[in-house]
């Protein structure tokens, strides 16, 4: 586990859990596959926000948070639990004969998205609650984890930030007007990215570029160019993967030199920016 990390299992050695990890600058999403009709034991703490997607129905089991009630609820299909840090929790759980999984997400406190920083009156622990938007977001994390594409920490941090401020809207200031990028803005911002296509590209580099947090830079380059900056650094790279295919680059060799984490992920996004797929 790493130290952003704060779930921890207590199950049969005979059958194993299987973790997907994609980490990003100060988050880390996990998605957890739990074996059926299994007993386990697990506990959540540490120092970080701690946000699951439960994909869950029990046969028993009980839950348990510091100054709390004990819960028992057995079909958490859909239902989301937030913990801020400092939450100590614990419970054990056995499962129904189904395909069974949680998808979590931790965030440290300086990756929280600008305008959840300087408020704390919103957070309290919330368990097993349900939210539409929220499940929406995390199901997108579940994909890309799933699918292969832990290598990109830029569409991660932003499915992050807008994760937090859907659970959170009440907690969110009223927004300032924003301000579009100047030009030259924008080009320092694309001539970064043609650069970089290669590298792992990070939202809060991009921003830190023109001077704005992330949430903030996020608006500003929509407003200027009405496309975000995940879908350009997507576009861009789909552009360098296609010259490098049509010179005669192996797929393994275009999917690598156009910063594609595995050769499906630059398939697809091929697929979806030419309607083409790479062979």
């Amino acid at each position: 586990m790493t130290a952003a990390q704060s779930l921890d299992f207590y199950v049969n050695e005979d059958r194993p859990l299987r973790r997907a990890i994609l980490p990003a600058s100060g988050i880390t999403i996990e998605h957890i596959r739990i074996p059926r009709q299994t007993a386990y034991e697990f506990t959540v703490s540490g120092g970080v926000h701690y946000i699951a997607l439960h994909d869950l129905v029990l046969k028993d089991g009980e839950f348990f948070v510091e100054g709390g009630a004990n819960i028992q609820q057995m079909d958490l299909r859909g239902l989301i639990t937030y913990f801020p840090p400092g939450t100590e929790a614990k419970g054990w759980c056995h499962t129904e004969d189904r395909a069974q999984s949680v998808t979590a997400l931790y965030i440290e406190n300086h990756a929280l998205p600008e305008p959840l920083r300087a408020k704390t009156d919103w957070r309290e622990p919330r368990v097993y609650f349900r939210s539409a938007e929220a499940e929406h977001t995390m199901a997108k994390l579940k994909r890309r984890i799933l699918n292969g594409e832990a290598g990109d920490a830029l569409i991660a941090e932003a499915l992050s930030d807008l994760l937090m401020l859907e659970l959170f809207a009440d907690a969110r200031p009223t927004p300032r007007p924003s301000a579009s990028l100047a030009p030259t803005k924008v080009r320092l911002v694309r001539d970064y990215m043609a650069g970089h296509l290669n590298s792992d590209l990070r939202l809060e580099d991009l921003a830190n570029l023109v001077g704005l947090s992330r949430f903030h830079f996020i608006r500003a380059y929509k407003d200027a160019t009405g496309r975000t900056p995940m879908r350009d650094v997507a576009q861009a790279r789909a552009e360098r993967a296609q010259d490098l295919l049509r010179r005669g680059a192996s797929l393994e060799t275009a999917a690598t030199g156009a910063g594609f984490s595995t050769i499906m992920q630059m398939q697809r996004t091929l697929k979806r920016v030419f309607g083409m797929q790479a062979r």
